[in-house]
């Protein structure tokens, strides 16, 4: 229509920048919508690896593939690479430009157990427990997280969303600030949603990792409502407070949920440096 408009003369201005300009109408029109793509294109500009243990999952492999074929990040799915191939191939998914890591094939493997026998010591671990931890895909995604082999970590679309909390706070743990004293003391984690509107911006804080609906669930079920019925655009959830970028997925999450928060998690980790 814009360029009909241009041609009839009744545009008075010329539009000489067409992507900046479907932006501005994106954002007119779904301001949510608008703000995905501000993200997606800032990831673009500089892909980083993203970690996704929940490779069994055909949203996660779904969301791998988009996120390959678009630049927006470069994506690790953690399993058994014979296991991820099968299930891609009956989604009818292409797995180019997707690297599969099968931890126990892995030269870090044995890092990543070293490092976990350090961290879980004092709560008991042996080592041949640690050994045997790294067979898990979230703990050998947080540990290669943790040791910078991948730049940021998004989980959790396979577990509730306490379990994939306590692995990453353990193994990754949160930011240290200044406490009153002058000494430095933990942050505490905070999940984080964002609902945008025609009319305002709504951020719910602390909505993942205390919370006072009846349970997650419950309030996963009102944010998708207002998704849904409302018209609200919704972004989310985003984990604050963490010493490394790593977001953890809601349950009802789609593929495209997945995408996006792996967007995000790119761009923060570019920021954070990593």
């Amino acid at each position: 229509m814009a360029q009909a408009a241009m041609a009839s003369g009744v545009a008075r201005k010329p539009i000489t920048d067409w992507g900046a300009y479907r932006q501005r109408l994106e954002q007119t029109m779904d301001p949510g919508r608008g703000l995905v793509r501000q993200v997606i294109d800032n990831a673009k500009t500089d892909p980083e690896r993203v970690l996704f243990p929940d490779s069994y999952d055909d949203r996660a492999i779904k969301a791998a593939t988009a996120l390959a074929r678009e630049k927006i990040a470069i994506p690790m799915l953690i399993g058994k690479r014979d296991q991820v191939e099968a299930i891609a191939h009956a989604s009818g998914l292409d797995l180019e430009g997707i690297e599969i890591v099968d931890p126990p094939a892995q030269p870090s493997y044995d890092e990543c157990a070293r490092l976990y026998l350090e961290l879980m010591q004092r709560r008991g671990a042996t080592r041949p427990e640690a050994g045997r931890r790294m067979f898990s895909q979230t703990r050998f995604a947080v540990m290669m997280l943790r040791l910078g082999l991948a730049d940021c970590l998004v989980m959790g679309a396979t577990q509730a969303y306490a379990e994939a909390m306590k692995p990453a706070l353990r193994l990754i743990g949160t930011q240290q600030k200044p406490g009153p004293d002058g000494r430095r003391v933990h942050s505490e984690a905070c999940g984080m949603y964002v609902l945008l509107t025609r009319s305002r911006t709504l951020l719910f804080a602390d909505t993942t990792c205390q919370i006072d609906f009846p349970n997650l669930a419950s309030a996963n079920i009102a944010y998708k409502l207002m998704h849904q019925i409302g018209g609200a655009s919704t972004f989310g959830p985003i984990l604050l407070g963490m010493n490394r970028p790593l977001h953890i997925l809601a349950l009802n999450v789609d593929s495209n949920d997945i995408v996006n928060l792996s967007a995000y998690a790119v761009v923060s980790a570019r920021q954070n440096g990593g």
